[in-house]
């Protein structure tokens, strides 16, 4: 397996030029620095590549990613800010960041999508952890269930419920 000389800006270091996925997500072997400019024109020596791990801000990478149609993969930890991945090649992308995650569950939550749904997308063992962890962002339920039923009735028609009384407390 011939080796090739990359240079991302954390220091010369020999991989296989048929490496497929290269690890650039930090931590002391990492082959980008951990801050500063990335040389991404060392992806031109890894035609092999189709998978980058990265971590931590964007630092170039989505250009690079778009200049570069080979690698279909990314997996993104620490991920934040506005990504915008269109002008990529990817067919599979991992983000991950607990800003990220909330924006997201906050999002499936703005649009009425099921707390089952949310707890399968968020990889939650129990719905219960979704709850305890999202409830927060559903309003009240008394007022849900009043529009509901509002709405269910024809409230402009025949006005509005408001409060439900069982019959004991009508009397």
């Amino acid at each position: 397996m011939p080796g090739v000389e990359v240079d991302f800006g954390a220091g010369p270091r020999q991989i296989a030029s048929s490496t497929r996925v290269l690890n650039l997500g930090g931590g002391d072997s990492s082959l980008a620095p951990a801050e500063g400019p990335v040389d991404w024109s060392q992806l031109d020596k890894l035609p092999a590549c189709i998978t980058v791990e990265w971590s931590g801000a964007e630092r170039g990478i989505v250009d690079a990613l778009a200049t570069h149609p080979n690698i279909r993969f990314l997996y993104w930890n620490e991920a934040s800010g506005d990504i915008d991945l269109t002008t990529t090649r990817l067919g599979t992308v991992r983000l991950d960041g607990a800003r990220l995650r909330h924006t997201f569950a906050s999002l499936l939550v703005a649009k009425n999508v099921s707390p089952k749904v949310i707890q399968a997308r968020m990889g939650h063992a129990s719905i219960t952890e979704t709850m305890d962890t999202y409830g927060h962002l559903y309003p009240e339920s008394e007022e849900v269930t009043r529009s509901a039923i509002d709405d269910a009735l024809g409230a402009s028609e025949i006005g509005s419920v408001g409060k439900l009384m069982t019959r004991e407390q009508s009397a």
